[in-house]
């Protein structure tokens, strides 16, 4: 293993980092941490990309310096790795973040007889106000947390950036914050104007952190909305699939 590792090609190498990593986690960070400045940037991507499996709180301090790679690709990637380590002081930060942005006002209570008054004509369920402000800046420091500041065109900047924060928060996160199923969220989510932006981020972090209530309940939201998205619209992110 240490041969293929100072002596192989690339995928050679990655390919041995990542067998190591799943024996001796702390073992594989350290070999990549000897040459993390020798490498190029491609290669440090593919070979930073070993450390997906068995994270944990020892990758905090070596992700933390790479945020301040060079390389974009590097930084975005240390920075969703960093997102995965729970209680990570990134994570910390992006929760914080992302808190400022959403504020939810649930439905006020019902007495069984209005309930039931309103399902025999028809009414629905209220699912309460979810209000969306998208920051007004990108601030140095997010940057340095793998926030892209520039978006696509076609893309506001504000949308841009709200986008790449919340999809760095675990979704559940916003169950346990403001005590709400992911269908209700979703639901009160869509009176606003930044609704589509909003979803889209959420359905990125439910792919990112593997969290399939908020997956089920995004794909009945997509299934059902998707032909009504206003023509133009353009996704903050790659289409991705369910």
């Amino acid at each position: 293993s240490e041969r293929l590792w100072q002596e192989g090609t690339l995928g050679d190498r990655a390919a041995v980092l990542r067998q190591v990593r799943r024996r001796d986690a702390d073992r594989a960070r350290q070999w990549l941490e000897e040459v993390w400045s020798q490498e190029k940037a491609d290669h440090r991507i593919d070979l930073l990309e070993a450390l997906t499996a068995g994270l944990s709180q020892a990758d905090e301090s070596f992700l933390e310096d790479a945020l301040a790679d060079r390389s974009k690709r590097v930084r975005t990637l240390a920075a969703e790795l960093l997102a995965k380590i729970g209680g990570s002081a990134l994570a910390e930060r992006m929760r914080a973040r992302a808190d400022v942005m959403l504020d939810y006002e649930p439905p006020a209570p019902r007495g069984r007889l209005a309930a039931a008054v309103s399902a025999a004509i028809g009414g629905t369920d209220d699912v309460g106000k979810l209000a969306i402000t998208p920051p007004a800046q990108c601030e140095k420091e997010w940057q340095r947390d793998g926030i892209e500041p520039k978006p696509p065109q076609g893309v506001g900047e504000r949308a841009y950036w709200m986008s790449q924060v919340v999809a760095l928060v675990r979704p559940s996160h916003w169950v346990n914050r403001f005590s709400a199923p992911p269908g209700r969220l979703i639901a009160a989510a869509t009176a606003d104007d930044f609704a589509f932006t909003l979803i889209d981020a959420w359905s990125v972090a439910a792919l990112r952190f593997d969290d399939a209530s908020w997956v089920e309940a995004l794909w009945d939201f997509w299934y059902e909305w998707q032909p009504k998205r206003k023509r133009g619209t353009q996704s903050q992110f790659p289409q991705r699939t369910f």
